[in-house]
């Protein structure tokens, strides 16, 4: 009866698994059999031969709890394993959408100014027909990595500044200022916040406008920066941060990068991407 009052808080709790509830039980009342039996003996009560057959009720009690635990444990370390699993589909799929938003919309614009370039000199025109194929390939093969190296966007981001250039007649002014290249990005990551600059700042509407990008190694990590003279924006306004927020989503989801949008109404916008060190040391264990 004591026994029973011990357990039935546990058993009666709605709280805990019927199966822990179960291997609870065991142990509780293996540990409750020991006792008895070692009080039993020690009285000398225990008929001839009672004390070995509680002895081999209590080892298979002791037993079947075991076999009970291992097997809990393999199908709860299945289950991690196929949530883990779950997680990183889930984590592709959301990087194909990601992806899927913010790809470029301009070929149209891009060969209908490189035919026009044509009319003027067959050089020109292949130089940048060279270019737009070097992106084009960029934004096909982004389906096959998660990860690529900084240099390799850079040539991305440049390739589409210079076609959108081409096609506003040369207005744009892009600077760079490189000092760290030793780093990876998602692949089509930096190219949103360029883009957004050259549709949204009017630099071209200023005698010194610019947009530039630059990167330097900061303490804990390497700090990408995109800034323009701009006319500036409200960093909340939502119809001018739908691209943003989905490049932020996949250098966050990736690399654990910290993004913020500094901008201000007739000077300009800065946005910093800060990506940790610890990040770039992790990216073998990436999907890929």
């Amino acid at each position: 009866m004591c026994s029973f009052a011990m357990l039935y808080p546990l058993l009666s709790s709605r709280t805990i698994k019927p199966s822990f509830k179960a291997l609870y039980a065991c142990g509780f009342t293996a540990t409750a059999g020991v006792l008895m039996t070692e009080a039993a003996d020690g009285t000398g009560v225990l008929v001839f031969g009672t004390e070995s057959i509680f002895s081999f009720v209590l080892l298979a009690i002791i037993l079947i709890a075991a076999v009970a635990l291992c097997m809990k444990i393999a199908a709860t370390a299945k289950r991690i394993k196929r949530v883990g699993e779950l997680e990183r589909e889930l984590f592709a799929l959301k990087q194909d959408a990601l992806r899927a938003k913010i790809k470029p919309h301009f070929v149209f614009n891009s060969l209908t100014a490189i035919q026009a370039l044509y009319r003027v000199g067959t050089e020109a025109g292949e130089a940048q027909l060279l270019r737009f194929a070097e992106y084009l390939r960029t934004s096909i093969d982004a389906e096959d990595a998660a990860l690529i190296p900084f240099a390799t966007e850079l040539e991305h981001v440049t390739n589409y500044f210079e076609l959108e250039n081409l096609r506003r007649g040369g207005t744009l002014n892009f600077l760079l200022d490189i000092r760290a290249e030793d780093f990876n990005v998602p692949v089509l990551s930096l190219q949103p916040f360029v883009e957004n600059a050259v549709k949204h700042a009017r630099t071209d509407e200023k005698d010194d406008g610019f947009i530039s990008l630059s990167s330097e190694r900061t303490a804990g990590g390497v700090a990408v920066r995109v800034a323009d003279n701009g006319v500036g924006f409200d960093p909340e306004t939502a119809e001018r941060r739908v691209g943003l927020d989905n490049a932020t989503a996949r250098l966050e989801g990736l690399l654990g990068a910290r993004t913020s949008i500094r901008s201000e109404r007739g000077v300009g916008t800065e946005i910093e991407i800060f990506i940790p060190d610890r990040q770039n040391r992790q990216k073998e264990d990436l999907p890929q």
